[in-house]
């Protein structure tokens, strides 16, 4: 984990996503999907669900972190 104290004074906490995160993770991606050209998928190209966000998840990390 890493703090991180923001311009205007407020803290931001860095950490590692944890299983408890991919409903939140899940939201965020298919809020960016439609926001950007750069990203390498587009709006509705990609199931994005807390399931396949909890599987890319231990993908990613060899393990289910709670």
């Amino acid at each position: 984990m890493k703090k991180v104290t923001l311009k205007n004074g407020r803290e931001l906490l860095i950490r590692k996503a944890t299983v408890n995160d991919v409903e939140e993770m899940a939201k965020f991606k298919m809020c960016i999907s439609g926001e950007s050209d750069f990203l390498s998928f587009g709006k509705g190209e990609l199931e994005i669900t807390p399931e396949t966000e909890r599987k890319s998840l231990t993908l990613k990390t060899g393990r289910i972190t709670p």
